[in-house]
């Protein structure tokens, strides 16, 4: 394998592992915000 080649995989890996936490982290405040409206329409429902 030339070098060209295993600098650009080590980069691909860099810029996946990056990609991959930062779309975890995208996924979890979702499922955070989804909570938080569960809980105000709760509380919408028992205040009327």
């Amino acid at each position: 394998m030339s070098i060209d080649f295993m600098m650009w995989r080590d980069e691909y890996e860099i810029l996946r592992r990056k990609y991959d936490g930062a779309r975890g982290q995208m996924e979890q405040g979702a499922e955070k915000l989804r909570q938080m409206t569960r809980i105000t329409d709760q509380f919408s429902v028992q205040a009327r």
